[in-house]
C-alpha cells in the first residue's frame, strides 16, 4: 500500500475516533448538568467545575454556558455575591457570541430568583424577571412557556417585598386566569403566593380558602410538599386571627414533618410563626429561641433585616441590652451588604450598558460604511454595464483600463493616508511623552530650588540674620506663586496613559500603585538617577522597586521591563 493512501486512512480513522470521543464527552456533560441541577453540595460544585473544564477542552459552548448557569445558581444560594456576579457576567458575555435561546430564558428566570431570594436585590430581580417573561412569551419553545406562571409568581413576590400587595394580587389572579391548563405544580405555586399576598394584607379569611385549595391539589396529585406547605402556612393565618395557642399547637405538630434545610425549606416560616405566637402570649424566651432558629435557616436574604429587628425588640423586652445592641449591629451589616450589592449591580449594569451602546454605535458605523460601499459598487457596476452597451469592445477596454488605474491610485492613496494617520498618532504620542518628560524635569528642578530655599532658611536661622530670613521668605513666596498644582504629575500620567494603567492592573492585579508608578517612569524613559531625584529617594531604592515590580509580573531576567511595558502600550493603541 502506498504511503499517501496509508496516511489518508489513518487521518480518517483519527477523525472518526475524535468525533466519537467528542460526542461521548458532550453526552456525559449534558447528563451531569441535569444530575446536579439546583444541588448545593460540595460534590455538586466540584461537578460543575469538572463540566466547565471538559467543555472548554472540546470547545463545547453549550456545556460552558450550562456550567456558568449552575455555578451562578450555586454561589447565589450560598450568598457569594461577587462569585454570582462573576458567573453572570461570564454567561452573558459568552451567550452574546454563542446564543442559546432556550437556556438563556431559563438563566434569566433563575438569575431573577437568585437576586430576589438569596441576595435580596428586589429591584434588580423585578427587572430581570420581567425581561425573562417578555422573552419567553415571544418564544415558540413550549418547554420554556411552562415557566411563565412561575415567573409571574416571582414577579408578584417582588411586589410583595416592595409592599405593593394589591399589585401582587392583581398579577397572580391574572396569571391564574391565563394559565387554566397549566401544570398542577405551577398552579400550586401561584396559589401559594396569592395566599401570601392576602396574609401580608392581613386578610386570613381570604388566605385560608386558597391554602385549602393547595391542600386539595396536594392530595389529588400525592404531593407531600404541597400538603406540608399549606398546613405550615395555615398556622400563620391562625396567628393573624389571634388564635395564638392553636397556631403553636399546629406549628409544633407540622414541625416534625418538615425536611432538613434545603433551597425550598419550610422551617423558617414555621419557626417565625411560632416565635410570633409565643411573643403574643408573652413567652419571650421561646419567641427568641424560635426566631433565632428562623434566622439560622432562612435563605430569603432580604427578610433577614426584619427578622433581626424583631429579635432585637425581643432582647430589649427581655432586658438584655448587650444582645440587643449586637443584634442591631448584625442587622446593619446585612443592610449595608444588600446596599453594597445593589450598588455593585447598578454599576456593573450601566458599565455593561455603556459598552453595549459603544459596540452598537460601532456596528452601526460599520453597517453604514458597508451600505455606502455597496451603493458605490452598484453605481459603478451600472456605469460599466452602460459602457458595455453604448461603446464598442475597443472603447470598453480603454475605459475599463482607465477606471482600473483610477481605482488602483485611489487604493494606494487610501493606504498612504492610513500610514500617515498611524505616523501622526505615533508623533502625537511622542509629543505627549516629551511633554510629560519636560514636566518631570521641571518638577525635579522645583525640588532642587525648594531645597536651596530650605538651605537659605537654615543659614539665616543659624546666623540669626533677620534680613536673610525675610529674603528667604520672599523666595519661598515667589516659589509658591510660580508653582502649579501638586497633582500635575499624577493628572498628566492619568490623562496620557489611561490605557497602560488599566492594562497593567488587569494583567497584573498584584502590582501596587508604587509599582505602577515605577513602570510609568520606565515608559517615560527616566533613568535611575532621574527617578530617584523625582521621588527624593536613593538610586538603590528605585532599582529595588523596579526589580520587585518585574518579579511580580513573573518576567525572566532576559526580558527587559521597559520593552515589556512598551509592548503593552502598543497593544493598547492597536486595540
Amino acid at each position: 500500500m502506498k504511503p499517501h493512501i496509508i496516511f489518508c486512512v489513518l487521518l480518517c480513522y483519527a477523525s472518526i475516533t475524535y468525533s466519537q470521543n467528542r460526542e461521548d464527552t458532550i453526552e456525559e456533560i449534558d447528563s451531569l448538568f441535569f444530575t446536579y441541577l439546583f444541588k448545593v453540595s460540595p460534590e455538586a460544585i466540584k461537578s460543575h467545575h469538572d463540566q466547565l473544564k471538559k467543555s472548554e477542552a472540546i470547545n463545547y459552548y453549550n456545556g460552558i454556558l450550562k456550567s456558568y448557569f449552575n455555578l451562578m445558581w450555586d454561589h447565589g444560594y450560598h450568598k457569594n455575591a461577587d462569585s454570582t456576579f462573576y458567573y453572570c457576567h461570564k454567561f452573558e458575555s459568552l451567550e452574546r457570541s454563542h446564543p442559546n435561546k432556550i437556556l438563556t430564558s431559563k438563566y434569566l428566570f433563575n438569575k431573577g430568583m437568585v437576586f430576589e431570594h438569596n441576595l435580596g436585590l428586589t429591584e434588580e430581580a423585578l427587572s430581570i424577571l420581567t425581561q425573562a417573561y417578555k422573552r419567553i412569551e415571544k418564544e415558540q419553545e413550549q418547554e420554556n412557556k411552562k415557566l411563565l406562571p412561575l415567573i409571574s409568581a416571582n414577579i408578584a413576590v417582588c411586589y410583595l417585598r416592595k409592599k405593593q400587595y394589591d399589585k401582587a394580587v392583581t398579577i397572580l389572579k391574572k396569571s391564574l386566569d391565563d394559565s387554566i391548563s397549566a401544570s398542577p405544580i405551577n398552579t400550586q405555586y401561584q396559589l401559594s403566593y396569592l395566599s401570601m399576598a392576602y396574609q401580608r394584607k392581613n386578610m386570613p379569611n381570604k388566605s385560608i380558602p386558597i391554602l385549602h385549595r393547595v391542600l386539595e391539589y396536594g392530595k389529588k396529585y400525592s404531593d407531600t410538599n404541597a400538603n406540608i406547605y399549606a398546613r405550615n402556612n395555615i398556622i400563620y393565618d391562625y396567628y393573624l386571627m389571634r388564635q395564638y395557642q392553636k397556631a403553636i399547637d399546629s406549628g409544633l405538630v407540622i414541625r416534625k414533618k418538615l425536611s432538613k434545610p434545603d433551597p425550598f425549606t419550610q422551617i423558617p416560616i414555621n419557626s417565625r410563626t411560632l416565635s410570633l405566637s409565643y411573643h403574643a402570649l408573652g413567652d419571650i424566651k421561646k419567641a427568641i429561641y424560635y426566631l433565632n432558629h428562623a434566622i439560622d435557616n432562612t435563605q430569603e436574604y432580604n427578610e433577614l433585616p426584619e427578622l433581626y429587628s424583631d429579635l432585637a425588640t425581643y432582647y430589649q423586652k427581655n432586658d438584655n441590652t448587650k444582645l440587643t445592641i449586637a443584634t442591631y449591629k448584625k442587622r446593619k451589616v446585612i443592610v449595608d451588604s444588600i446596599r453594597a450589592m445593589e450598588k455593585k449591580v447598578f454599576t456593573d449594569y450601566y458599565d455593561t450598558k455603556i459598552k453595549f451602546i459603544d459596540q452598537t454605535q460601532k456596528n452601526e458605523k460599520i453597517l453604514l460604511e458597508k451600505n455606502i460601499l455597496t451603493a458605490q459598487n452598484d453605481k459603478q457596476k451600472l456605469y460599466i454595464v452602460s459602457l458595455i452597451v453604448g461603446l464598442s469592445c475597443i472603447l470598453l477596454v480603454v475605459l475599463s483600463s482607465i477606471i482600473y488605474r483610477k481605482y488602483y491610485k485611489a487604493e494606494k492613496k487610501v493606504i498612504a493616508l492610513k500610514k500617515k494617520e498611524k505616523e501622526l498618532l505615533k508623533n502625537h504620542i511622542k509629543v505627549r511623552e516629551d511633554e510629560l518628560a519636560a514636566i518631570l524635569v521641571i518638577q525635579a528642578r522645583k525640588t532642587e530650588e525648594l531645597a536651596q530655599i530650605e538651605s537659605s532658611f537654615d543659614n539665616a536661622i543659624v546666623t540669626n540674620d533677620h534680613h536673610k530670613i525675610l529674603q528667604s521668605k520672599k523666595l519661598l513666596s515667589e516659589f509658591i506663586n510660580a508653582s502649579e498644582s501638586n497633582d500635575i504629575f499624577s493628572e498628566r500620567i492619568e490623562s496620557q496613559y489611561p490605557g497602560i494603567v488599566h492594562q497593567l492592573q488587569q494583567e497584573h492585579p498584584e502590582l501596587s500603585s508604587n509599582d505602577i508608578k515605577h513602570c510609568l517612569f520606565l515608559k517615560l524613559g527616566l533613568s535611575l538617577k532621574e527617578s530617584a531625584q523625582l521621588l527624593n529617594v536613593a538610586i538603590g531604592t528605585v532599582k529595588t522597586s523596579r526589580n520587585r515590580a518585574k518579579a511580580k509580573m513573573n518576567l525572566s531576567d532576559e526580558v527587559s521591563l521597559k520593552e515589556y511595558i512598551d509592548q503593552l502600550v502598543n497593544e493598547e493603541i492597536l486595540a
